[in-house]
Parts: C-alpha cells; structure tokens; sequence
C-alpha cells in the first residue's frame, strides 16, 4: 500500500473559461488519480486525469458541465485513498 495522497495546491483555482487543464501539486501522488470537485449541492468529475509524477497531476474541468461555485477538490489515489482540500476551487 502506498502512502496516502496529500494535496497542497491546485492551479488554476478559478475556472472562467469553457475547458481548462488544472494542475494538482502536492506529494505521494501514485498512478492515475480520480479527481473530483465536490460542494454542498454538486459534485463535478473531472476528465483526463494524468499522474506525470509522485507530486503532481492534471485533469480538465469543463465549465459548462459544473455549477457556479466554490468547490473542494478530493483526489483519490488508484489505491483508494482520497485526500480533501476544501475551498479548492471556483466555477464561474
């Protein structure tokens, strides 16, 4: 079993434009992850996730497939563990 995933950044972390690549940052990244943005009322999945190295993935959001808002980002590792970082990211 890996270490569990930790993220620290994601960027871009405002979503204006109608398909845009996100960059997660952070440490024991392993495979290809699932990425999610998830709020209160609306949890988007993310398309295209790549892992390019054990701190860093990609993944696009495409903004007419989400709701306005404030979302948090859950990265699930391809071992099942997920971590949260709330207030991640904003659809505009």
């Amino acid at each position: 079993m890996f270490a569990p995933p930790q993220v620290a950044a994601v960027d871009p972390d405002v979503i204006d434009q109608s398909a845009l690549l996100i960059t997660v940052t952070g440490s024991d990244f392993s495979g290809v992850p699932v990425i999610r943005l998830v709020n209160e009322g609306f949890t988007y999945n993310c398309v295209g996730e790549s892992f390019l190295d054990e701190n860093t993935a990609t993944a696009w959001v495409i903004q007419s497939q989400a709701l306005p808002g404030l979302y948090d980002l859950e990265y699930n590792d391809v071992d099942g563990q997920v971590d949260i970082l709330p207030d991640a990211v904003t659809i505009e």
